[in-house]
């Protein structure tokens, strides 16, 4: 879907036996897409550098190979989603939202694809939250990029 657009969806079911349900309509929701640069997108701890690559989004990104490095990304909507690249050479990172248990991502894959959603969340209603990332070091595959973040809140 195209950014910073104003969006509702129609939905209905059918059955196998070809019963058809009534309409429904979703709320109205807008979808935003936070960059790395964005000011919502803070730099606790380590070091994170600007990389430019076709592979992300809008060509830039941040990374670390920092063990223990942070970043923190706060953002009110319904829902969130941080986008960034699985690979060989790509490490593990935790995310922890609003200060809860971190859940570990491993961005590690066989082969290289860009620009996936490797966490995400949703609330039912729209609140300010953030997620704090820290990425571990892990043993020959350090790093971990932040490409974008995804936010849904109320259109």
């Amino acid at each position: 879907l195209p950014r910073a657009h104003v969006y509702r969806f129609r939905v209905r079911a059918q059955d196998r036996a070809g019963n058809v349900s009534a309409w429904a309509t979703t709320p109205a929701f807008r979808l935003a897409v936070a960059q790395e640069s964005t000011r919502a997108l803070t730099f606790v701890k380590g070091t994170w550098s600007n990389i430019s690559s076709s592979a992300f989004d809008r060509l830039a990104a941040r990374a670390t190979k920092t063990t223990g490095a942070v970043a923190t990304f706060t953002f009110t909507g319904t829902s969130v989603a941080w986008v960034a690249v699985r690979s060989p050479y790509r490490g593990k990172a935790t995310v922890a939202v609003d200060g809860g248990a971190p859940v570990t991502i491993d961005l590690y894959a066989a082969t290289s694809t860009t620009r996936l959603v490797v966490f995400s969340r949703v609330w039912g209603a729209s609140e300010t939250h953030t997620l704090t990332i820290s990425a571990l070091g892990t043993a020959g595959r350090p790093r971990v990029d932040l490409d974008a973040f995804v936010v849904l809140a109320p259109g």
